[in-house]
């Protein structure tokens, strides 16, 4: 595995690498730049990037401000919600369990969980990771209930309301449907098999072993974030403070951390500290299919896709005030 790109933003933030080249581009910060510019004036939001290749960090970039009214700049320390790429933890967390044999990912999830209700089929630890479970996103679930996305919501809630549905939106493993829930079950699961909670499982089995120091699971409203960014959203051209935060469930998202610990997690990918090669081979490349054969290119909480003819596993998230990419091009 030689390139590596990573992105943590608050706002898009856009930079393409040829993977493919045998030598880094002349003036590639220049470059960044330029594409970064079309989408940010001086004043406003920004963001953090970092391109590596292996382990060698070729660049970061910081840009713009992390609080308007304080004017304070973004840098390599500003920690941000990197919403929906906190499933690639989770998912590692899953991977870790099977390592030490506490779970298994072809088993019911009612095993772990039984308190969920009597599916109509059998939904495996496996179904939840490739969104081929059945079970309808917890988004989709809260509107479906008349729940308000302002009303103070942490894990208990989230696991209660998929728990008050047995329907399934279709049989496991014949589609593959996005689905936030399954990650939430997840991060139960490994609960349930670690005996731990999720965030301290996390901190010691992926985050310290990997140098990650600003790492963490936003679980808790009366947990501190040090040096964390303002989420802005831009109205008529101009930035407007999103409200905090009322989301503490975990899983799907909420994971909050600056682009050094994003550096450290990229390198795990070359040198694990966490997990092990295979782990990652694994991810690397997946192969499953659907009930029919048609292959997934989505588990252990990545997409694997082709960008312009190139290999590229990746994952983007996004909540109100925050968007960010991982990407990484395995190949020469």
């Amino acid at each position: 595995m030689k390139k590596l790109f990573l992105t943590l933003n608050l706002v898009t933030v856009l930079a393409i690498l040829n993977a493919g080249a045998k030598e880094w581009p002349k003036h590639l910060s220049d470059r960044i730049d330029s594409l970064v510019s079309l989408q940010h004036s001086e004043g406003q939001p920004g963001g953090v990037i970092a391109i590596l290749s292996g382990e060698e960090v070729m660049l970061t970039k910081s840009y713009g401000l992390m609080d308007i009214e304080q004017n304070k700049p973004n840098d390599l320390n500003t920690t941000f919600d990197i919403a929906s790429v906190a499933k690639q933890f989770t998912a590692f967390a899953i991977m870790l369990l099977e390592e030490e044999g506490k779970l298994e990912l072809d088993k019911d999830i009612r095993v772990y969980l039984p308190k969920l209700p009597e599916y109509e089929y059998t939904i495996t630890v496996r179904n939840l990771l490739q969104h081929t479970s059945g079970i309808a996103s917890t988004d989709v679930l809260r509107l479906f209930a008349g729940l308000s996305f302002d009303e103070l919501w942490n894990q208990q809630k989230e696991i209660e309301l998929i728990g008050q549905y047995s329907h399934l939106n279709f049989k496991p493993n014949t589609s593959h449907v996005y689905s936030n829930s399954g990650y939430s079950l997840l991060a139960q699961i490994v609960e349930v098999a670690s005996r731990m909670s999720f965030p301290d499982y996390l901190e010691s089995k992926i985050f310290i072993p990997a140098g990650m120091k600003s790492a963490v699971v936003y679980s808790d409203p009366t947990l501190k974030l040090v040096n964390n960014s303002t989420g802005y959203k831009m109205v008529e051209g101009k930035a407007v403070k999103v409200s905090s935060t009322t989301d503490y469930s975990y899983g799907s998202s909420n994971i909050y951390m600056n682009l050094n610990d994003m550096i450290c997690w990229g390198q795990n990918f070359i040198s694990p500290k966490a997990g092990n090669a295979a782990m990652i081979k694994r991810i690397l490349n997946p192969y499953n299919t659907l009930e029919n054969g048609d292959s997934i290119f989505y588990t252990y909480g990545f997409n694997v896709r082709k960008y312009k003819g190139v290999k590229m596993v990746e994952h983007s998230g996004g909540v109100p005030g925050f968007r960010n990419q991982f990407m990484i091009f395995p190949d020469d």
